[in-house]
Order: structure tokens, then sequence, then C-alpha cells
């Protein structure tokens, strides 16, 4: 299994060293020297860091996060740098691996990009890097600036086109499907289709209460599959990161639906169903109609909420007041076009 250390952290430093010195990279024999002659900060800047991709005992790849890079004098920081793939490892994509812990470093110190010093054309769009400018290096010579911009990863928030990964899927970011109280949801392209990403927000809420919101997630995934609620698959889910992946269901969102006026009597018995699913489980699911959505004639509830049954959130005494133009529904909607 993957895993990112920093160098300066690790407790086997002379091992990782030896595996540097293995790189055939001029680049990797030049931090090689700068390692092994304890020049390294004083070089690329105090709060520097090498990262490590592990595989076990072997080094699958590596580059820094530095203050500086051979791009000097300049105002641009940081840098990614010293970046390598070792050849048994290339093809994978790993470098994503990298960029994301990148970006966890650049949102902890406050920076919202990082920047590339590169000869390289073609490698690091693949990444949702940018061309910035060309800048002469240290030596002189010409090189080609490119730059990654990073969402907040603490808001939540993602930027169309965006790159992001969950666990080792990579995935691309298409639009926003909707932002509720526990996360934000996007359509995504994966393996040449399309998926739903949510990545959970901890922004407050004023009616709501809540535990550790992606265990949540997970466990609810679980009791509504057992509960037998059609619900889509769970692809991956990354704990640390606080992501879900999860199928795509296309079709409206029955708020949609009741929005341009569409009757939902016909579908009634079906969300009574799963409402009895639910409470056979001891469940409640949320009715609130941006959670179901129509495709071919079958309703999903496209949510993985579920909560402890209570005669008061089931879908009879709550849900129903919103699966057609209630007065509910209609004050719900001019708040939401007054942005309240």
């Amino acid at each position: 299994m993957y895993k990112i250390i920093s160098f300066y952290e690790s407790d086997r430093q002379e091992h990782w060293l030896e595996k540097i010195a293995s790189c055939e990279w001029p680049g990797g024999a030049f931090l090689y020297e700068l390692l092994s002659e304890n020049t390294f900060f004083e070089t690329l800047g105090k709060q520097t860091r090498l990262l490590l991709l592990t595989d076990g005992d072997e080094l699958a790849s590596f580059c820094t996060y530095a203050e500086k890079d051979d791009i000097q004098p300049t105002d641009l920081k940081p840098w990614m740098g010293f970046v390598y793939k070792f050849p048994a490892y290339r093809g994978r994509y790993l470098l994503g691996k990298l960029f994301e812990e990148i970006g966890r470093l650049c949102i902890n110190d406050h920076y919202d990009a990082i920047y590339i010093s590169t000869n390289h054309t073609g490698l690091y769009e693949k990444y949702g890097c940018e061309y910035l400018c060309k800048m002469d290096d240290i030596h002189g010579e010409s090189s080609r600036i490119y730059v990654k911009r990073f969402a907040d990863q603490k808001s939540g928030t993602a930027d169309k086109n965006e790159t992001v990964w969950v666990c080792d899927r990579e995935c691309r970011i298409i639009s926003l499907l909707g932002h509720g109280k526990g996360g934000y949801s996007y359509l995504v392209t994966y393996e040449g289709g399309y998926a739903v990403l949510k990545q959970i927000h901890h922004e407050p809420c004023d009616y709501y209460s809540f535990g550790n919101k992606i265990e949540a997630e997970r466990n609810d995934y679980e009791q509504l599959k057992n509960a037998g609620i059609r619900i889509p698959e769970m692809i991956a889910i990354d704990m640390e990161n606080e992501r879900i992946l999860k199928e795509y269901i296309e079709g409206k969102t029955v708020f949609d639906l009741v929005k341009e006026g569409v009757s939902m009597d016909t579908y009634l018995e079906q969300v009574r169903s799963m409402a009895k699913q639910a409470k056979d489980a001891g469940l409640n699911i949320d009715y609130f109609p941006t959670n179901f959505v129509l495709h071919e004639g079958l309703l999903w509830y496209v949510d993985y909420e579920c909560n402890q049954y209570a005669d008061e959130w089931n879908f009879e005494n709550w849900g129903i007041r919103y699966w057609s133009q209630t007065q509910e529904f209609r004050d719900y909607l001019r708040q939401q076009e007054c942005g309240l």
C-alpha cells in the first residue's frame, strides 16, 4: 500500500537515502548531495519538506515542497521540485497522490497554489496544472513555469475541471450538483464515465448535530444496503480526505420535478415502500425531495443519510409536505430564491 512520508520525520533516513542515490536522474543525484552534505534547508529554505511516496520498502516517487527552487530571485512560492518517479512506477498517475499531499500542505500554510519549474510539456497538465509563463533559472536557461491551484479542502469547495483523487481513483470535476448540510456533491468523470464525488464539509448547521461525518456516511450506507433501500453503489471512501465516490444516477430530482409542476402521485407508492423498509430497520431516511432521483421510472435515494426512526420525521408526517407544491414547498423555494 502506498504511503507518503516526510524524509526528515522518518526513522529510516539511511534506507531512503540509498533509494534516492539509485535514481539515474541528475536531479536525484543533486538531491542526494544536498541531503548527504546537510545543505538541504540552506539551499531550499528552512520550512522545506522532502515527500516520499513509498510502497513498502520501495520508493515509488518523491518531490519537495519548498520555499525555493531553481527560479531565483522570485516572489513566487511555494514550489514543488525534484519531482521524480522510478521507472517501475510510471504510468500509474501516482503524482496525483503527491499533489494531494502538496495541496494539504498549501492549505495549511495558507497558500492557494503551488509552482513548478520544468522542461516537460504535457505531463503536469494531466494533474490540473496550468502553464503560466517562461522564466530563467539560476543557470540562465529558460524554464516552463506551471501553477496548480488548490480548492480550500477545509470548506469543501472545488473548481470546475479540477482533478481530485478519492484514494487511488482519479476524478475530474464537471459541475456542482448540490450543497447539503453534510457536504458538497459534484458530478465527475471517472473511468470513462460519470460518478458523484461528495466532499464532506464542516460548516455550521443550526438545526442538526453531527458526530464524525465520514464515519457516519460509511455506517449509514451499510444500514441502507442491509435495509434493501435503492441507493447508488459506493465506489470508494477516502477517510483521511473525507471524500466519497459513488455511482451516478442520471435523472432529475423529485424537487426539480415538483418545481416544474410534475405530479409525484404515481411515485408515492415507491417512496412509501422505501419508508416501510427504513422503518422495519428502525430508520428514517431524509425524505426531502432533493435526495431522490427519478431514473427510468424508478426512484433512487441518492443520499446515504439515515437516522434512528422517529414518527415526527417519517414520510407521512414530514417528507410528504415537500413532494407537491404545498405551502411549505413554496416557502422553501422562495427562501432559496432570496438567498435566505
